[in-house]
């Protein structure tokens, strides 16, 4: 079993992420999900993921367990 130890999602309409900053990082300042996920995660024969958090929100919490539960690869 291949895992990834560390992935993260998020949508900018949802929560900001105000990490993303400056021209060197404008291509991650999208939303990117679990499809994003799965179409490099199968590819590259992952089987499960760990799935981390982005910004340090408590709200962020029980959206990502969410996330978790209906993902393919949790």
């Amino acid at each position: 079993m291949r895992v990834d130890a560390h992935h993260h999602v998020w949508d900018l309409s949802v929560r900001d992420q105000d990490w993303i900053t400056g021209p060197e990082l404008l291509p991650l300042r999208r939303d990117f999900g679990i499809a994003d996920l799965e179409a490099v995660a199968g590819a590259a024969g992952v089987d499960r993921t760990v799935l981390v958090r982005t910004v340090t929100v408590a709200e962020e919490t029980p959206e990502l367990l969410a996330l978790a539960e209906r993902g393919p690869r949790s």
